[in-house]
């Protein structure tokens, strides 16, 4: 059975590292969220209804962004969050301007039938990341 003194040493010990794992989530959080924002951005200029709304210039600039930033993650695995988080806002300064011009050339659907391309099956993704609707998710 444990002493007063070792329950005490162990919550300290608990407490101390929740800090530590709550820092080491966010990290990990941040970097699977520039991850799935990658795919969303490759599946997203591969689907059919847009193909042809994308410029060859677009597709190409994005396309190599997204390349950079794959690298990039493959060899900083243990980056530190603030760099993930820099990774995914530079991405976005290239990718959301495109899809605001294809959301409005396409009358707010691909296909011109109103509203952004489907992107709720990307793992909680639901489209442009850091947008706060409702108070869920994102950052303002």
């Amino acid at each position: 059975r444990l002493s007063k003194e070792d329950i005490e040493r162990l919550v300290k010990e608990a407490e101390a590292n929740a800090a530590a794992d709550e820092e080491a989530a966010k990290k990990v959080e941040s970097k699977n969220h520039l991850e799935q924002y990658c795919y969303q951005i490759k599946q997203t200029l591969g689907e059919e209804k847009l193909k042809t709304v994308f410029t060859e210039e677009e597709k190409t600039d994005v396309t190599n962004k997204v390349e950079d930033v794959m690298k990039w993650l493959g060899e900083n695995q243990g980056a530190e969050k603030e760099e993930f988080e820099a990774k995914t806002k530079d991405l976005e300064t290239v990718f959301n301007p495109i899809m605001q011009r294809v959301y409005q050339a396409t009358g707010g659907q691909p296909g011109g039938q109103g509203g952004m391309p489907d992107m709720s099956g990307m793992g909680g993704m639901g489209g442009m990341p850091n947008m706060n609707f409702g108070g869920q998710g994102g950052q303002t």
